[in-house]
C-alpha cells in the first residue's frame, strides 16, 4: 500500500489486519470503503499508509493528509497540495544533499 500511495496525490485509506484470521471482520470495512468511493488497500501486516505521530509531528502530517480526501474532487486544492509536497521534497533533497 505505501508505495501504491507514494506514486499518487490521491489518499489511501489502509486496512491493516495482524493476520489473514482478520479479514472476516475487516472485509466489511473494505466493502463500505467501495461503496462509499474511497480508494483503500487491504494488507497483512504490512505499513499502514495514514499512521500519525502524537504531539506536533503528527499534526503537522495530519493536515495534508487530511485535505487529500476533499482534494479528489477540488483540482484548486489538489494543485495547492501536489506544490507542497514538491516544496517539501525539494528542501528535503537539499537538506539531505549539504
Amino acid at each position: 500500500m505505501g508505495l501504491e500511495a507514494s506514486h499518487s496525490s490521491a489518499p489511501l485509506v489502509g486496512i491493516v489486519m495482524g493476520s489473514q484470521s482478520d479479514w472476516t471482520t475487516m472485509q466489511r470495512a473494505a466493502e463500505m470503503l467501495t461503496v462509499l468511493a474511497v480508494p483503500h488497500g487491504c494488507a497483512v501486516a504490512g505499513v499502514p499508509v495514514g499512521t500519525l505521530a502524537i504531539g506536533d509531528a503528527g499534526a503537522r502530517n495530519a493536515a495534508p493528509l487530511g485535505a487529500r480526501f476533499p482534494a479528489v474532487r477540488d483540482e484548486a486544492l489538489r494543485d495547492r497540495l501536489d506544490a507542497f509536497r514538491r516544496a517539501k521534497a525539494e528542501r528535503l533533497d537539499s537538506s539531505v544533499l549539504s
